[in-house]
């Protein structure tokens, strides 16, 4: 077994720390975007039905699902559904006019 320094020692053990410090770093991002990612999905998810369900502005829909602003929930609903709030809202309404939504 070779001999070690005291000062070898103590490199390994903090680049063991280190390794272990940034694998821990990466899996708590990792698990945060996934809460993230579901709890949009969710909310998106909950105004498609109020969307396709009520006669509510999408203003109050934005309001209700926690989104600041209109333009920041519109954003994230084309970014989950694939197609705009309001394209959404006229499809739900005449089925005819495209193929089934997903909600």
């Amino acid at each position: 077994m070779p001999i070690r320094s005291a000062s070898s020692a103590g490199r390994d053990r903090n680049g063991e720390w280190l390794a272990l410090t940034r694998w821990t770093v990466f899996a708590r991002g990792a698990t945060l975007f996934m809460k993230k990612s579901r709890v949009l999905r969710l909310r998106v998810h909950s105004a498609s039905r109020m969307l396709r369900d009520t006669g509510r502005t999408v203003a109050s829909i934005a309001g209700t699902t926690g989104y600041g602003s209109e333009s920041a929930f519109s954003t994230a609903f084309k970014r989950v559904m694939g197609v705009s709030d309001g394209e959404y809202r006229l499809r739900a309404a005449n089925p005819a006019r495209g193929s089934s939504l997903a909600s």
